[in-house]
């Protein structure tokens, strides 16, 4: 699990590296308070929704939304593919 946790000695996608630094703190404060709250952290990961260790940028939040909302998105998309070509066709 660490070695998938720790990207198999590739470089880690932060999410993980940051759970595995958390939990490595040298100061007790900036660690997790018990394994409960690291195996909630690690499971959020493995559910692909934000982890609490890691900070995220504007668009991780944005990537990680379209990969948990893929059928808004299709259905978006569609919809607005779907416009433009009637548009374009009422329009000539």
């Amino acid at each position: 699990m660490l070695r998938y946790l720790l990207g198999n000695g590739k470089a880690a996608a932060a999410p993980p590296h940051s759970i595995v630094r958390k939990a490595m703190q040298h100061d007790p404060a900036l660690r997790y308070v018990n394994a409960g709250e690291l195996g909630d952290d690690v499971l959020r990961f493995l559910e692909a929704a934000p982890v609490s260790a890691h900070r995220y940028t504007a668009l991780e939040t944005a990537g990680r939304w379209l990969v948990r909302n893929r059928v808004i998105v299709s259905l978006l998309a569609a919809y607005v593919v779907m416009r433009v070509t009637v548009a374009f066709f009422i329009g000539r």
